[in-house]
């Protein structure tokens, strides 16, 4: 599967950012999602929740990889399974303060052809959650786009990928 990635540095820890997003209060930091709810486990290893779109569309998903509070990584389906989405966000210890990657794609009979129709929209989505977790995420002085100025975010395409 072709994934989208965006890249960002925050000027937080590693575990500030983990903390943030372990939280599961996805939605202040993700502007494509109204709400998460029916959370069971949290964000652990089988962990699940749902999604809640601001389209309303509603997409379970189940954590399926943890990797010592600096990875993680989620599937989802909706629309009968003919939708699905794979998301992974790494965390990385840089210039005192944490670079923040997130990996993004649709797949399934219906996520293919949307990705490539939407392309334009993925990559906004994927960058805005990037940019969210920028501003979102406490201390000192953040890289955001605040007031029309311009994003730390950088664009990144990944090749092709398998995830097991």
């Amino acid at each position: 599967m072709k994934m989208i990635a965006k890249s960002g540095w925050i000027d937080a820890s590693p575990d500030a950012v983990w903390r943030r997003i372990a939280a599961l209060d996805w939605q202040t930091w993700d502007p494509d999602l109204a709400r998460v709810e029916n959370i069971e486990g949290g964000m652990v290893d089988g962990g699940r929740c749902q999604l809640v779109m601001n389209n309303g569309v509603t997409m379970p998903i189940r954590f399926t990889r943890l990797d010592d509070a600096r990875r993680v990584e989620w599937t989802g389906t909706c629309w009968g399974g003919t939708l699905k989405a794979t998301g992974i966000i790494e965390l990385m210890p840089k210039n005192s303060g944490t670079a923040v990657t997130y990996h993004f794609a649709l797949h399934g009979l219906m996520g293919r052809p949307m990705q490539r129709l939407m392309r334009k929209t993925v990559d906004h989505g994927t960058a805005g959650c990037v940019a969210g977790l920028e501003r979102e995420v406490p201390r000192g002085r953040q890289t955001a786009a605040v007031d029309g100025q311009a994003s730390s975010v950088q664009n990144t395409q990944v090749g092709t990928t398998r995830l097991a």
